[in-house]
C-alpha cells in the first residue's frame, strides 16, 4: 500500500545556529557549508557542471580543490546545497587583497566558482547559494564581492561594473569584472 505526501520546494540554510526556509519547488533542498568530505563528489559535480556550461575554462574543478586546500579558504562562505546527500550546486568566496591608491586594504571577497548540476538548473540554486553567501559575507564584516562573469545575471544580486569604481580586469579576454559593494546596504 503506497501512502500519500506532499514535498514542500524548499530551501534549507544552517549558519550557525540559524535555519532559514526558502520555498521553491517540490523537491527539498538544504544549502549549507562544505565540509572536507564533500571534496571528492564536490569535485565531480563541478566537473560535469561545466562540461555543458556556456562559459568554462574546462578547470573549473581543479579550481575548487585548489582553492579548499588554500589559505583564502573560508568553509562558512564556500557553500553546498545538496539534494537528500547529493550535491547539486555549489559556490565559493574566498579573500581577495584589495588596496586602493591610499594604501588602505579593504576586507573583499571573489565569488567563484558557482556552478548547478544541468539538471538542477532553472530552479533558483545558484540564486539561493549566491544570496545565502551575500548574507553570511555581510554578517562577517566583509567589504565588497568581485566576481568576473555576466553582467545581466549578477546584477539581479547588485553587482555592477567595477570599472564604475575604478577596477578593471587583469585580461581583456577575461569576462566582465563586477563588484557588489557590501557596505552601500545594497
Amino acid at each position: 500500500m503506497e501512502s500519500g505526501f506532499v514535498l514542500f520546494v524548499s530551501f534549507v540554510i544552517y549558519f550557525g545556529n540559524l535555519t532559514k526556509t526558502i520555498v521553491l519547488t517540490n523537491v527539498s533542498y538544504q544549502i549549507r557549508s562544505q565540509v572536507p568530505e564533500d571534496l571528492p563528489d564536490l569535485y565531480k559535480m563541478v566537473k560535469v557542471a561545466f562540461e555543458v556550461a556556456q562559459q568554462s575554462h574546462g578547470n573549473e574543478h581543479e579550481v575548487v580543490r585548489k582553492l579548499s586546500k588554500s589559505k583564502k579558504f573560508i568553509q562558512s562562505l564556500s557553500l553546498v546545497c545538496l539534494l537528500e546527500k547529493d550535491i547539486v550546486g555549489q559556490m565559493m568566496l574566498t579573500e581577495v587583497s584589495i588596496v586602493d591608491d591610499r594604501g588602505y586594504k579593504q576586507k573583499s571577497l571573489e565569488l567563484g566558482p558557482l556552478s548547478v548540476n544541468f539538471l538542477h538548473r532553472g530552479l533558483g540554486i545558484g540564486s539561493a547559494l549566491i544570496k545565502e553567501g551575500i548574507h553570511r559575507a555581510k554578517e562577517m564584516g566583509y567589504q565588497s564581492i568581485f566576481v568576473h562573469g555576466d553582467s545581466d545575471y549578477f546584477s539581479r544580486f547588485g553587482f555592477q561594473d567595477a570599472s564604475s569604481m575604478g577596477f578593471s580586469p587583469l585580461s581583456a579576454a577575461a569576462p566582465p569584472l563586477l563588484i557588489l559593494d557590501l557596505k552601500s546596504g545594497v
